[in-house]
């Protein structure tokens, strides 16, 4: 699966199964960009950083849902900076309200071999025919524990190898504010993608240090009611006035052993 640099929800995705596949997609944009003014300040400026392109491997045999459609689950990490001096620098949440992220077509065999896009993509956030809705929602998932299995997997994931990393960039932070930032709590929030084996082996797509809401108009007033529950508790985690839909990771690490 090949995403082009300024691609999102849902375009500027490519199925490919060559090297020179990928190289005639590259050459064609190549040639766009060279004829395209001021292109990287463009880029710097809509995405804050010159993007670079992914390539990553389709995850196979994906486990499909609600007649053989594909899904995605959306969950997000948050990171938000400690004060109270207790030696942790920052603190790790995981929010347990997992979205599903539903293709609209289900997947099917095309004469020709060619693939049906609407039936791959499950991110098309553009649109009201990708459906929306929480785990809870979906009994395929809930049958399979899945709740349980993604907040441990995540939990293992930020919580073992990434917050070393994590920790580090956050001190070299520190280490630039000046004295009157001493009272300002600092937070980071990631959005998730993960995909999920027919084996219920779960793979990690990609982290969006910049998720975004879908479009008012594409999605359900229950998943509207969701995304407010969501804003408010993430508003209360950082104000430290606690949000029990947001687990600490440290918690969840000691269940699963």
């Amino acid at each position: 699966v090949l995403k082009e640099p300024m691609g999102s929800q849902g375009t500027g995705i490519y199925f490919v199964q060559t090297a020179d596949e990928i190289h005639g997609i590259l050459e064609e944009h190549r040639k766009r960009a060279v004829e395209e003014s001021d292109l990287l300040d463009n880029l710097i400026a809509q995405k804050g950083r010159i993007p670079s392109w992914v390539l990553q491997a389709e995850v196979y045999p994906c486990l499909l849902i609600r007649d053989r459609r594909k899904f995605h689950i959306r969950t997000y990490i948050a990171a938000v900076e400690n004060l109270d001096g207790d030696g942790e620098i920052l603190d790790l949440y995981l929010y347990n309200r997992h979205e599903i992220r539903i293709a609209s077509e289900p997947v099917s065999e095309r004469e020709d071999g060619s693939r049906n896009r609407r039936s791959h993509i499950t991110n098309g956030a553009g649109s009201a025919s990708t459906e929306r809705v929480l785990l809870d929602e979906v009994t395929e998932l809930v049958e399979r524990d899945m709740k349980n299995k993604v907040e441990a997997f995540v939990a293992k994931i930020f919580g073992v190898h990434f917050v070393e990393d994590m920790t580090r960039r956050v001190s070299y932070s520190a280490s630039q504010d000046d004295a009157s930032m001493d009272y300002v709590r600092k937070f980071a929030i990631a959005g998730l993608d993960i995909m999920v084996t027919e084996e219920s082996r779960l793979y990690l797509l990609e982290v969006n240090v910049n998720p975004a809401a879908p479009p008012k108009e594409t999605i359900k007033e229950s998943f509207q009611d969701h995304l407010r529950g969501f804003f408010k508790d993430l508003i209360h985690l950082t104000l430290g006035e606690g949000a029990p839909n947001f687990l600490p990771v440290r918690d969840l690490l000691k269940v699963d052993g």
